[in-house]
């Protein structure tokens, strides 16, 4: 098994992350519909998408185990 912990924090990961977002969040849409029912279908369907997105990220994130550390007595 991987450390998810290291790969969340390297660069590969980092940079990936944000291509992604790039891609999905701060794009427009490409429309392509023309009448308002498929405008408002595309449009839900793009935010549905952006959402899944997202809690995938969080998900994955929140998988890493946090770091435990052993009690030391101050000697």
């Amino acid at each position: 098994m991987m450390n998810v912990k290291s790969f969340i924090t390297s660069s590969d990961y980092q940079e990936f992350k944000q291509f992604m977002l790039n891609e999905f969040v701060t794009k427009p849409l490409d429309i392509k519909a023309t009448d308002s029912e498929g405008i408002v279908i595309e449009v839900k369907s793009g935010q549905i998408a952006i959402d899944k997105l997202l809690k995938g990220f969080k998900k994955f994130e929140s998988t890493s185990l946090p770091e435990i550390k052993t009690d030391q007595p101050y000697r």
